[in-house]
């Protein structure tokens, strides 16, 4: 496969699989509660935070999920124009 001429980004995507054990939470006295950088944040209505890590997760970062080839960049025409995905991870060597 030859790169295209008019390429300009390639975004990859990972799929990542995470488990929190949130036995004991007491769901009545929670503020909100989000997951970044693989950490389950939980704040309660009184000010006090609980911050859980993942017990179970599986990461693979070797190879992506999907690969998208873009000839445009987000803002140029309001859009990215999608080449075409791609399947090869040797992404400009012949098939």
């Amino acid at each position: 496969m030859k790169v295209p001429k008019n390429l300009k980004v390639i975004a990859a995507e990972w799929k990542v699989h995470s488990d929190f054990d949130v036995a004991g939470v007491d769901w009545e006295n929670v503020e909100r509660c989000y997951i970044k950088y693989n950490t389950l944040t939980i704040e309660y209505k009184d000010g006090a935070t609980e911050w859980r890590a993942a017990e179970h997760d599986e990461f693979d970062l070797k190879w992506p999920e999907e690969i998208q080839a873009y000839e445009a960049f987000e803002g140029d025409d309001d859009q990215l124009n999608v080449i075409k995905p791609l399947e090869n991870p040797y992404y400009g060597e012949e098939e």
